[in-house]
């Protein structure tokens, strides 16, 4: 009777991490679909219009190219960004923590927020658990720039018997649940 509950629990967490992963997968898609997708394309044709430019108009064709060069630049943000959001760098050079740390950091400077992070316990997570946490602060951090308008985040994240628990609080603007859209309250339609 153990071995058949262990057996289902494996094939439980198992099919949980395989959807986590469907998941991320489609978000990353959805990300270059969007943000990469048409660039390419529309930065080709408007390297065409320049090329018929440099013959009638060249300061016009030289005004073009500038603004085709800052577009491949921006696009080249994007995918470092894209990039960045497979496997944070920062996980493998600074650890959990510190990439957590990282990410806050960034919030600050972006919002002017405090940030503060803290832990405790020891925290040794495999690579699922760093990335897991490291998702789920990213998340919370990112919520937070886009709705809260905070100027104080805290993120707490603490080892313990049961596993590592992660508490991110700020003292911005928050929602009622029953008043908030489907998408945000958890209630109705599918994304």
């Amino acid at each position: 009777m153990l071995a058949q509950e262990r057996a289902r629990a494996l094939r439980e967490r198992a099919a949980h991490v395989t959807q986590a992963e469907e998941e991320e997968r489609r978000r990353m898609l959805r990300e270059i679909h969007d943000e990469l997708g048409p660039s390419p394309a529309a930065i080709g044709n408007r390297i065409k219009v320049c090329r018929t430019m440099l013959r009638i108009n060249t300061d016009a064709a030289e005004a073009q190219l500038t603004d085709i060069e800052d577009s491949i630049k921006g696009h080249i943000r994007e995918i470092r960004g894209l990039i960045h959001d497979l496997r944070p760098l920062a996980l493998d050079q600074l650890g959990p923590l510190g990439a957590v740390r990282q990410q806050a950091e960034r919030l600050g400077q972006e919002t002017g927020a405090q940030a503060v992070v803290s832990a405790s316990g020891d925290i040794a997570l495999d690579t699922l658990g760093e990335m897991t946490v490291f998702r789920v602060v990213q998340e919370c951090l990112n919520n937070i720039r886009e709705h809260a308008g905070a100027s104080l985040v805290g993120v707490n994240i603490r080892a313990g018997d049961r596993g590592v628990e992660v508490v991110v609080e700020d003292n911005g603007h928050g929602f009622e649940p029953d008043e908030a859209p489907p998408s945000v309250s958890g209630k109705g339609g599918a994304s």
